[in-house]
């Protein structure tokens, strides 16, 4: 949450994204700021939306776990390089990659009530 204080406040200053990107790189290389340990985020929601400024298009998210993955990198993942095609999908390398996995969420009349079936 820091980094994301930090571009937002470097952004408002009128800095480019490379001298964000470089500010955010200096910042982790000095210590100002650590890497994120295990975790992992959910979006099982099939209704989350991205607008496309280029395209000038919105368009759909679908149901997903990212999991943290520092300083991981497209090869290590199984890739020579990184595609929009690969999964998971590696959403860049660095302290704050995260590993995106799609996820099919159950129809809403398969809940039985039940956290499992036998």
């Amino acid at each position: 949450m820091v980094t994301v204080m930090r571009r937002e406040e470097l952004r408002a200053q009128g800095k480019s994204e490379a001298e964000i990107k470089d500010d955010i790189a200096r910042g982790y290389k000095d210590g100002r700021y650590n890497a994120p340990g295990p975790g992992f985020l959910y979006m099982m929601s099939n209704a989350n939306y991205f607008y496309d400024s280029e395209a000038k298009q919105w368009g759909a998210v679908p149901p997903h776990v990212m999991f943290y993955a520092p300083n991981k990198t497209v090869k290590d993942v199984g890739y020579e390089s990184k595609s929009p095609t690969m999964v998971p999908y590696l959403t860049g390398d660095g302290p704050e990659a995260l590993m995106v996995v799609m996820a099919k969420k159950p129809a809403e009349d398969s809940f039985s009530g039940d956290s499992h079936k036998h």
